[in-house]
């Protein structure tokens, strides 16, 4: 059974609708943002536990 709706907007999938592409791309960007986080964090985490081994 194949899909002829759109999940996200409801237009018929033969119409063309560019929603799952803008999905696609809104994940990845999440997910890259996810990953540049978690690399700032490490890096506060590790000046934290610099500052207190100084100590």
């Amino acid at each position: 059974m194949t899909r002829m709706y759109c999940p996200y907007c409801g237009k018929l999938l033969e119409e063309g609708c560019e929603c799952e592409r803008l999905v696609a791309e809104d994940y990845e960007a999440m997910v890259e943002e996810l990953e540049e986080r978690q690399l700032r964090t490490a890096y506060q985490q590790d000046l934290i536990d610099l500052y207190r081994f100084e100590r």
